[in-house]
């Protein structure tokens, strides 16, 4: 359970992560519809589960947060389909990826192709935080963003045709 599964440009699907019992898992695997055969792949750099999977315009998939053994994750990695390998999204001047770890949270793919992470829960409850995964700079921005009014996690984020996005539940 926990794992992420995305449908990739070509059709296939990248299977990512998850738990099982107690283990988190570093594996991945490539889902072929066509033949209904799973095809392992090289492992993410960390194991992760509750975390998010976003196919990018380039066709790259964004993986972000999540936990591994009871720990909140503030790290991401970036799926290449072309290798079937994983790259860290490299720490910021600050030594960070990402603003807090989190897990259960969303990412929204923007109509500028940028990618958008509410909320979460992390070691002091539910996050109102929101971070920009930028693709073209490959870093996580969260100066100017506003909080949301409440702090989520396990909540839906749905990107609107006008290009805002309506956070629900959680």
């Amino acid at each position: 359970s926990g794992m992420t599964s995305t449908l990739l440009l070509d059709g296939d699907v990248l299977v990512a992560g998850g738990i099982t019992g107690s283990k988190t898992l570093k594996s991945a695997e490539i889902l072929d519809p066509t033949t209904h055969n799973f095809i392992p792949i090289s492992d993410m750099n960390e194991g992760r589960n509750q975390h998010s999977a976003t196919l990018l315009n380039s066709g790259k998939v964004l993986i972000a947060a999540g936990s591994t053994d009871f720990v909140f994750l503030a790290s991401a990695e970036i799926f290449d389909p072309a290798n079937n390998s994983f790259t860290p999204v490299p720490q910021n001047s600050d030594q960070m990826v990402l603003q807090h770890a989190r897990k259960s949270q969303t990412d929204t793919r923007l109509l500028d192709g940028t990618v958008l992470l509410t909320g979460g829960k992390s070691d002091n409850g539910d996050l109102a935080t929101c971070e920009i995964y930028d693709p073209l700079s490959n870093t996580f921005l969260s100066n100017g963003l506003t909080l949301m009014n409440d702090g989520r996690s396990l909540h839906t984020a749905t990107l609107l045709p006008g290009g805002q996005v309506l956070v629900a539940a959680g």
